[in-house]
């Protein structure tokens, strides 16, 4: 299975929103207040998109 990991670590897998702020590789999304690290939030993701 392939799975394409285009802008996973952007769009935060809580509220699927794509508005973020970035300092280093934390992201903070702006609609839902929620922050982690980039790279967890793009496994997050890619593990939905998985799952279906």
């Amino acid at each position: 299975m392939k799975i394409s990991e285009r802008s996973t670590s952007k769009i935060c897998h809580k509220c699927d929103l794509k508005d973020s702020v970035r300092v280093g590789s934390l992201f903070r999304y702006l609609k839902c207040g929620y922050s982690c690290n980039a790279d967890y939030n793009g496994a997050m993701n890619t593990l939905k998109r998985v799952m279906g």
